[in-house]
C-alpha cells in the first residue's frame, strides 16, 4: 500500500473515492496490515482530528501506528473534503462508507478503530460484516448523563436554526465553511433555553440528520 504523510498533501494531491456516488476524501500512512480509522470530533470527523484534538492529539497515534499498519484515514461523509447528501443518516450510512473505502482499495477484511463517536459504526460495521473485520478497538467511547444532556441541547439548537431558516438557510450555511455547529452558535442559538418548545418529530429521534 501506498505511504503518505498525514497533513503533508496539498488539496490538488488528496487522493478521493466515489462510494456510493459521494466523494470521499482518504489517506492511507504507514505500511502493514489495513487499520480503517474511524474519526472522532462528532458531526465534524475529518482525518486531521486524529493529530489535532483533545486526547488524540496528546496520544499522537499517527506518530506511531503507521509504523505497523497502513492506516486508512478519511473525512466522514458530510465533513472536510468529502462530499454528501440531504437525507437521513444512521449508522449503516457510515458503515457503508468504510466498506466502499475498503473495496475501493481493494482490501477484503481489516482492523478497525474508532474514536470518540467513531466507535458506534466501528460496532455497526462489525455486525453488518464480521467477515471483513480482523479486530475492532473503540477508544474513548462518548456518553455518560452530561454528555447525554449536552447533545439534546445541541440537537434542540440545530433544530431550532432549521425551523427558523428551512433546509435551504441550512444548506447555504454550511456551504459557507464546514463548522456548522460553530456557526451556529454565533448566531445566538446557544440562548435557547427550553429545548422541550422545539417539537421533534418521533420519526426523526432515533437518528439525526446531516447537511451538505
Amino acid at each position: 500500500m501506498t505511504c503518505v504523510q498525514a497533513g503533508r498533501l496539498k488539496a490538488a494531491d488528496v487522493p478521493t473515492a466515489l462510494i456510493d456516488g459521494i466523494k470521499t476524501r482518504y489517506e492511507v500512512v504507514g505500511s502493514g496490515p489495513p487499520l480503517l480509522m474511524y474519526s472522532p470530533a462528532g458531526f465534524d470527523a475529518t482525518l486531521d482530528k486524529w493529530t489535532t484534538q483533545g486526547v488524540h492529539a496528546r496520544i499522537k497515534l499517527l506518530d506511531h501506528l503507521p509504523k505497523k499498519y497502513s492506516c486508512i484515514i478519511f473525512d466522514r461523509r458530510e465533513t472536510g473534503q468529502s462530499g454528501g447528501r440531504v437525507e437521513r443518516i444512521a449508522w449503516a450510512h457510515y458503515v457503508a462508507q468504510g466498506k466502499g473505502l475498503l473495496d475501493h482499495l481493494k482490501i477484503k477484511r481489516a482492523h478497525l478503530l474508532g474514536g470518540c463517536m467513531g466507535c458506534c459504526p466501528v460496532v455497526a460495521f462489525g455486525v453488518a460484516h464480521p467477515e471483513m473485520v480482523m479486530s475492532m478497538i473503540l477508544y474513548w467511547p462518548v456518553g455518560g448523563a452530561k454528555y447525554r444532556i449536552s447533545t439534546h441541547k445541541r440537537f434542540a439548537d440545530h433544530l431550532a436554526y432549521v425551523d427558523q431558516h428551512g433546509l435551504a438557510g441550512v444548506v447555504a450555511l454550511v456551504m459557507q465553511g464546514p463548522r456548522f455547529c460553530r456557526r451556529v452558535r454565533e448566531a445566538g442559538l446557544r440562548k435557547v433555553q427550553d429545548a422541550r418548545r422545539w417539537h421533534v418529530p418521533h420519526a426523526l429521534r432515533p437518528r439525526h440528520v446531516a447537511w451538505r
